[in-house]
């Protein structure tokens, strides 16, 4: 199970009949925006690859992307997906049938377009992985 923190993801574990959790993976960054829901921002790719989708609200601001292959114990360096300016995240991933990944967000501005808006971005996660976003 997996738990979506203001800065960071956690993968956890029930213990003691679910009266406690502990963590068994995870990550924390500081300016990380992930809905606190089950799959929002969170999906299992086709091929069973974990896709975690959320907003970086550190310069440069954007979305980011990692991919986990071990059910969350590792994650892959970040993929920046689009950036934003301001204010901005809050993603939700869905993977096409062609195999790429839509990915909705908002954000305060963009260059060009200095107001807030919902945005989308269409990304190959095929090639992202071939850029580094493997996990580790």
């Amino acid at each position: 199970m997996f738990l979506t923190i203001e800065t960071g993801i956690l993968k956890i574990k029930p213990m003691n009949m679910k009266k406690m959790w502990q963590c068994i993976a995870g990550f924390v960054m500081i300016g990380l925006t992930v809905l606190a829901t089950s799959l929002h921002g969170q999906q299992r790719m086709n091929d069973g690859t974990i896709l975690l989708t959320y907003g970086n609200r550190l310069n440069p601001k954007g979305i980011d992307v990692r991919f986990s292959n071990d059910e969350g114990a590792t994650w892959s360096e970040p993929f920046r997906a689009t950036g934003f300016l301001g204010d901005g995240g809050y993603p939700t991933s869905v993977q096409l049938p062609d195999g790429q990944i839509l990915t909705a967000y908002y954000a305060q501005g963009i260059p060009g377009y200095n107001r807030y808006h919902m945005g989308v971005v269409i990304w190959d996660a095929e090639k992202t992985r071939g850029q580094g976003g493997k996990s580790e």
